[in-house]
């Protein structure tokens, strides 16, 4: 690592303005304006930040506070956000954990991506996705593995290879254009049984849903409280709480009971 990145630790509780150039770790806790692009070893902020240019960060990022940035902001090893993070640029991480509010004008790409917060974006690409939370993705959201137990709105497409998408007990819906993946589930949490018995105990016996204008799976999919345009693959299974317009499928079909499907074609 450049040396350069050990030399100018900064740590501001007052206000303070911070020319463009490599630092080591930058500390946070009052106010702090940055005039160009700014590297840094590590950022944590508990204060506010106003990021004029690029903000590179090689090691651990966190902000607790409130990030403005306008041009690129990386995290080359990983990024916690409890606090609120603006980015107008696009944001580029390993591993991510928002647990605050993430909003990006720009392409999100990450490793790994952990949302139990909000996150709001024209696109998100992630190796790994976690979603407990709320994700609303303008254009595209694509992933090698997904698993979604909040809210997701996708006004394009969302591509996961392997996508589980977990129903939540009571209202809740998630609505997505276009969903593709090699692997889909849609229904109860595996881990639910005891949740589910007290909500049935409380009378909140509704679940949540996923309403989608098309659907395509290459490989096996089972969908439940779905409300889908038209579903693709090889071995369906549609179960209570569907409504499918049309399913083509090339291997099997199960119509469960309670559910509702229009056109069946084997193809």
């Amino acid at each position: 690592m450049d040396d350069s990145y050990s030399q100018k630790d900064l740590h501001i509780s007052g206000v303070k303005t911070v020319e463009a150039g490599s630092y080591g770790n930058i500390h946070v806790s009052g106010k702090a304006d940055m005039t160009g692009s700014v590297q840094c070893l590590g950022l944590h902020v508990s204060g506010t930040v106003a990021a004029g240019g690029d903000l590179v960060c090689v090691d651990e990022a966190s902000v607790s506070g409130k990030l403005v940035a306008k041009g690129q902001l990386v995290g080359q090893k990983g990024f916690k956000i409890s606090g609120q993070v603006m980015a107008d640029g696009p944001v580029t991480v390993g591993n991510m954990a928002v647990s605050g509010q993430l909003s990006s004008k720009d392409a999100i790409r990450a490793e790994g991506l952990k949302v139990s917060g909000q996150i709001q974006s024209p696109s998100l690409t992630a190796s790994t996705l976690s979603v407990s939370g709320e994700l609303n993705v303008r254009d595209q959201l694509s992933a090698a593995q997904g698993v979604i137990s909040g809210s997701v709105t996708v006004q394009g497409d969302m591509a996961v290879q392997d996508l589980k998408i977990y129903l939540p007990v009571g209202k809740g819906e998630s609505q997505i254009h276009h969903i593709e993946a090699q692997k889909l589930f849609i229904g109860n949490s595996p881990n639910e049984a005891t949740g589910a018995y007290i909500s049935n105990l409380l009378g909140r016996t509704s679940r949540g849903r996923v309403v989608a204008d098309s659907i395509v799976s290459e490989g096996p999919a089972d969908l439940e409280n779905t409300v889908a345009g038209e579903v693709r693959g090889t071995d369906i299974v549609i179960r209570k709480g569907c409504k499918i317009g049309k399913v083509f499928y090339t291997g099997s079909l199960k119509v469960m009971k309670g559910a509702e499907v229009g056109e069946q074609n084997k193809i």
